[in-house]
């Protein structure tokens, strides 16, 4: 099958056995803009969907072998598909199919034949809606100055990735980070400063590691790194790595028409994972090392030494 992405366009899916239907939806949405994929039966519909990115559906009620709201049933239980806005049209108007379809999951019901204007106006709530609640979820996820994960969601994120590993028996890292002497900085040139190293520290820090690595800010100034798959050697050369990057990266910040260059330092503490061991005891593992970190003169990295 024909597979189209746009990331400009807003995609659309009519599913309809009714293929006047689908040419008359087709003709008016492209006019309006939408990109349109258009299914003769919910199989047709659902196969689309395996395959291309969908932003709203409009979906029949009433279709020989499968039913619209069989098709809606299981585009609610698929993960991937469940947050994707669903417009049920039928020319039935039978509370129970309204009903039915609204419990399982659907955003709103239009009767047919459709009137145009109202059928566009509920297809630009329904988006508006999908956006707005994306923007929510990703404000519950994500730390609210730096825009990397905060420490809810770094917690989820680890204990999956360290899950996996214990059950591979593979190794993982956690590394606490600290910047050095923010404080001072603070108080020095303000909080408005200091707000903009965090926010510089946390792109030096996403970009800097893998993918598939978990960054998080934890708290005021601390970060921590999850390292999947990465033994406690390997772990330590990648965050010496950043230490040097970041500390020879002056950092330029303005705020309110003053410019600043500032030489800011980081201390980590790096611990591994030993068996089955626990998230919070990783990060209490890599906190203690932290601390020994910094009492060795900060701006370095240093290894939890584990007691046998």
């Amino acid at each position: 099958m024909l597979q189209r992405e746009s990331n400009q366009q807003t995609n659309i899916l009519a599913i309809d056995d009714a293929k006047d239907i689908l040419a008359l939806l087709e003709f008016e949405l492209s006019d309006e803009g939408y990109d349109v994929f258009v299914a003769e039966s919910g199989t047709a519909g659902l196969e689309i969907l395996s395959e291309n990115r969908v932003d709203l559906i409009l979906l029949d009620i009433v279709m020989p072998n499968m039913s619209g709201l069989e098709v809606l049933k299981q585009i609610k239980q698929d993960k991937k598909l469940k947050d994707i806005p669903v417009i049920m049209l039928s020319a039935s108007e039978q509370s129970d199919d309204i009903v039915s379809s609204l419990d399982l999951g659907a955003d709103d019901f239009v009767n047919k034949p459709y009137i145009s204007e109202v059928l566009l106006a509920r297809m630009r709530t329904s988006l508006r809606l999908r956006e707005k609640n994306r923007e929510l979820k990703k404000m519950a996820l994500t730390d609210f100055l730096t825009g990397i994960n905060n420490r809810r969601q770094f917690y989820t994120l680890s204990n999956a990735a360290l899950s996996r590993n214990n059950r591979e028996q593979s190794a993982l890292t956690i590394a606490l980070m600290d910047i050095d002497h923010f404080k001072h900085i603070n108080d020095t040139y303000g909080h408005d400063v200091g707000d903009l190293v965090l926010v510089e520290f946390s792109k030096v820090l996403a970009g800097f590691f893998r993918e598939y690595d978990i960054v998080g800010r934890v708290g005021g100034e601390e970060f921590c790194v999850c390292l999947p798959d990465t033994n406690i050697e390997n772990g330590v050369q990648a965050c010496e790595r950043f230490r040097r990057e970041f500390s020879n990266q002056p950092i330029s910040v303005s705020v309110d028409g003053q410019s600043f260059k500032l030489t800011v330092k980081v201390s980590i503490g790096i611990t591994e994972s030993l068996g089955n061991a626990e998230l919070e005891m990783l990060i209490k593992q890599a906190d203690k090392a932290l601390y020994m970190a910094k009492n060795k003169g900060r701006d370095n990295v240093t290894k939890y030494l584990h007691e046998f």
